[in-house]
């Protein structure tokens, strides 16, 4: 089971409402157990440095925080909608992609290019890797205009989010249910 805990913040809020938000889950999960140490791993992903826990990760943007947690490796990226610029598309998707997004209307492709976005961070916060490095590398557009839903060994889910104006999309390395709570 991949659960997913949203949370609104007040703006600039995002890292304590994550922290805080961990911190719950933990303590429902692991009654009159501490709160562990953290620690970064190779990459600088946060975990637990107890071993045997769950896996968890964090994205926040403009007023959400979105905690992600699973017994496998996870990511989580949750996005508002709002234009990317060309540089970045360039450097980041992939001719496809771009050639994709080329053939939509502007609003379309507002939404479209933060949905690409979503995908590659949560497939790159799922394994751990550098986000610079890796993100140029994923694929997310098939053959066929759709969206993949298994990128390098890595399952990508689009649950329904509340806030229109968000995107989010979570990446495992298990084809588990979601769910998402909304505290």
């Amino acid at each position: 089971m991949i659960e997913l805990y949203a949370k609104q913040n007040e703006a600039g809020k995002g890292h304590e409402t994550g922290t805080a938000l961990l911190e719950k889950v933990f303590s429902e999960r692991y009654p009159g157990k501490s709160f562990p140490d953290l620690i970064r791993g190779a990459n600088g992903k946060p975990e637990f440095a107890e071993k045997g826990l769950f896996r968890f990760n964090v994205s926040h943007s403009g007023c959400w925080t979105v905690l992600a947690v699973s017994e496998n490796d996870i990511g989580v990226d949750i996005q508002l909608i709002r234009p990317i610029g060309r540089p970045v598309t360039r450097r980041f998707f992939t001719p496809r992609e771009n050639e994709y997004l080329a053939s939509l209307s502007d609003d379309e492709r507002i939404k479209e290019s933060i949905r690409i976005w979503s995908i590659k961070e949560a497939v790159t916060k799922a394994e751990g890797s550098s986000l610079a490095l890796r993100m140029s590398g994923i694929q997310t557009v098939a053959f066929d205009g759709t969206y993949k839903t298994a990128i390098d060994g890595k399952y990508v889910y689009f649950p329904e989010f509340k806030d229109r104006d968000y995107r989010l999309t979570a990446a495992s390395a298990s084809s588990d249910e979601i769910r998402i709570s909304y505290l």
